[in-house]
């Protein structure tokens, strides 16, 4: 279903409600330059990094395309992929897309307390940035903590960029791939000013001080579309 939520209404802080559930997998695609490539990462990394009987967590899944994209990567070797959810049109949505995919759960709950252990991999794809800016560190030691020695969390981000010239570029080039995927200038403005507050984005130097002070060794960025971006990073085996 195509998205138009910001083409007949005028306001109101953006929230995963019915309406964006029913849209989101077109909104996310014509909103998130690289989106498609983002899945094929987590494809790769899941089918490299998981062996039968491993724990997947996806800790904001949405409607579960990430949980889907692993389950691809390790299809056939009975690896259990959990996906957490605050969303209950979002996890109602998830449940009935994956509906029938042996390993994968989907459950309503809060990411960012979700009890998680002996994980061999993490995704938290544009999941962080919604999470109050103050809370962040303490979900990412809790990701390594839950983590087994060696396994990665996968996580992907919208960025700024700590340049003001190179920001404002990155936002204006951010904006013209919005028009190409069919978006006007009111629904841009619109949806911008709903995420205000909402979404919170930091700058890629951030991110990656952030890992290292949540206990992760090795943090490598292996994505980068305009202002969005991907991080993985290992636990120490």
């Amino acid at each position: 279903m195509k998205d138009e939520i910001y083409r007949s209404e005028a306001g109101g802080r953006f929230e995963f409600s019915p309406d964006v559930a029913r849209v989101f997998e077109d909104m996310i695609r014509r909103s998130v330059p690289g989106y498609g490539l983002t899945l094929t990462a987590v494809q790769a990394l899941a089918g490299m990094e998981c062996e039968a009987g491993d724990e997947v967590y996806d800790l904001g899944c949405s409607l579960g395309a990430c949980m889907q994209a692993a389950w691809q990567g390790v299809r056939g070797r009975r690896v259990t992929i959990h996906g957490i959810d605050s969303s209950p049109a979002m996890v109602d949505r998830a449940r009935e897309m994956l509906a029938g995919k042996e390993g994968l759960h989907v459950h309503q709950g809060d990411a960012a307390t979700w009890a998680m252990s002996s994980a061999k991999l993490i995704l938290m794809n544009f999941t962080l940035q919604f999470v109050p800016v103050s809370q962040r560190v303490a979900l990412l030691t809790r990701c390594h903590e839950a983590l087994r020695p060696g396994g990665v969390l996968f996580l992907s981000e919208k960025f700024v960029s700590q340049s003001d010239p190179d920001e404002q570029w990155l936002r204006e080039l951010h904006w013209q791939f919005k028009r190409q995927q069919g978006y006007s200038e009111l629904e841009i403005a619109r949806k911008r000013e709903a995420l205000e507050e909402v979404l919170v984005p930091e700058s890629p130097e951030t991110h990656l001080s952030r890992l290292r002070e949540a206990g992760f060794v090795q943090v490598t960025q292996v994505l980068q579309c305009l202002n969005f971006g991907s991080w993985v990073a290992r636990k120490a085996a």
